[in-house]
């Protein structure tokens, strides 16, 4: 009796308990990443793309019905340089607790803003220093 491809839900290409290949989920988090790194460095664009697309050719020798056009890029975290996780929401609260009136988000943002001395009202102008 023949097997017939099974279709993969796209919505379940990252869970951990992705059928019982690992190789494929390996596969499929592989093709991820190059995929980010193929938005991060257009210096290697084509090395990416060869190598993103031998990833595609064996997750088809796996798994011949599968659609690597489901797989999402990876995204990367991109942290702000200028306050550390937690800085930001400790300094909102602080202000809230020594704040006399009410007060804008956009006032409670500013206050942590001028304690680090940094100026302007946009995040431009704050990236910029």
């Amino acid at each position: 009796m023949a097997q017939t491809p099974r279709e993969v839900n796209p919505a379940l290409a990252y869970l951990p308990s992705h059928g019982t290949q690992p190789a494929l989920y390996a596969l499929i988090k592989l093709h991820a990443e190059i995929g980010w790194k193929l938005q991060a460095n257009q210096a290697q664009r084509e090395k990416l793309i060869e190598d993103m697309k031998h990833v595609e050719a064996v997750l088809h020798l796996l798994e011949p019905g599968f659609n690597a056009q489901a797989i999402s890029i990876k995204r990367r975290n991109n942290p702000n340089p200028l306050f550390k996780p937690g800085h930001v929401i400790r300094g909102a609260l602080d202000v809230l607790r020594t704040a006399t009136a009410p007060m804008s988000a956009e006032e409670i943002a500013l206050v942590p803003r001028a304690l680090k001395g940094l100026s302007g009202t946009t995040s431009t102008a704050c990236m910029a220093q």
